[in-house]
């Protein structure tokens, strides 16, 4: 971003030099000196940019990403735009994914994004504490859980947790949506957990 800016420098400074020198026998040393120091800031640029290209061409044929800077993001942010007001709540059980999807996504589907993967990431104990924790997740009716894959997490503990408490809460129906693939590797998995109204205890269904 800052290598075009030796040029525009030197640029200034040999118009500076020269303007004053100009009437002086030094114009022609200073007019020297300034096309060297222009030659070199010239010769930087090209460098820079061949040694952007490189990179450019690193990043286009490289298909393996680090999870949290995958490309496969996009398909994800598009898929929760175009499904997202389909559920009461979007969460995400694990770190560095939230913030992205709630920039892409659309105002008024940013007011049901909620990145609760701190709490998924330090149960409480009691019981109690743990009902009304999943009910501030977890409002009645469809909610969509956002998370890595299991190679893929950031916090191993956030995923292990959201399923266990999946597991311990009958009134907690869950099925997996949607997988998120990139180069091969499953990136992202998308669940649904549908809350019952109290008292009531669905049947199960099948995960995909």
């Amino acid at each position: 971003m800052i290598f075009p800016l030796p040029i525009l420098a030197f640029a200034f400074l040999a118009r500076s030099l020269y303007d004053h020198f100009r009437s002086l026998k030094l114009s022609a040393l200073v007019v020297v000196t300034a096309g060297a120091a222009a030659a070199a800031a010239i010769s930087l640029f090209l460098v820079n940019v061949n040694n952007t290209m490189v990179y450019l061409s690193h990043f286009r044929n490289n298909l393996h990403y680090t999870a949290i800077w995958s490309p496969e993001i996009y398909s994800l942010s598009r898929y929760i735009n175009e499904h997202g007001f389909e559920s009461k709540r979007i969460t995400f059980a694990d770190c560095c994914v939230g913030l992205t999807v709630r920039t892409l996504a659309p105002k008024k589907l940013r007011r049901r994004i909620r990145d609760f993967w701190p709490l998924f990431k330090e149960l409480p104990r009691n019981p109690e504490d743990q009902n009304t924790l999943l009910r501030n997740i977890f409002p009645e009716g469809k909610t969509f859980v956002v998370t890595f894959d299991a190679s893929k997490e950031t916090f191993p503990e956030t995923r292990r947790n959201f399923i266990a408490l999946l597991a311990a809460h009958p009134e907690l129906n869950s099925r997996l949506v949607k997988e998120f693939w990139y180069g091969g590797e499953k990136t992202y998995e998308l669940y649904e957990v549908l809350r019952s109204p109290d008292g009531v205890v669905p049947i199960r269904e099948q995960r995909n």
